[in-house]
């Protein structure tokens, strides 16, 4: 479901496949172990996943509000197809901004 790289202070999470609630919750469990490490970079890479249900879309929501309000800062690259669209949504209805970390 998801692979971790952590590089230059970024921690960078893979998914893979399709995104349901259950998945929301053990990314949640995986970033919080990362921001009590000190972390607060983080890349969500959504490019291998192929489809995102609406348990699983309000999870990643849900986690990005909850690690913000703990200092980490997200950026979601590689949405597309159905995940994309369905991201491209929130973020236009939540008014979210990606931070640039380059």
């Amino acid at each position: 479901m998801q692979k971790v790289a952590v590089s230059n202070g970024k921690v960078t999470l893979k998914l893979t496949g399709n995104l349901n609630i259950s998945d929301a919750l053990m990314l949640r469990e995986t970033l919080s172990g990362y921001l009590a490490q000190g972390h607060r970079a983080f890349v969500i890479d959504l490019s291998d996943v192929h489809g995102i249900d609406g348990a699983g879309l309000g999870g990643l929501v849900g986690i990005q509000d909850q690690m913000s309000k703990k200092g980490g800062k997200f950026i979601f690259q590689g949405q597309q197809g159905v995940s994309g669209g369905l991201y491209e949504l929130v973020q236009h209805t939540q008014g979210a901004k990606n931070p640039d970390y380059n």
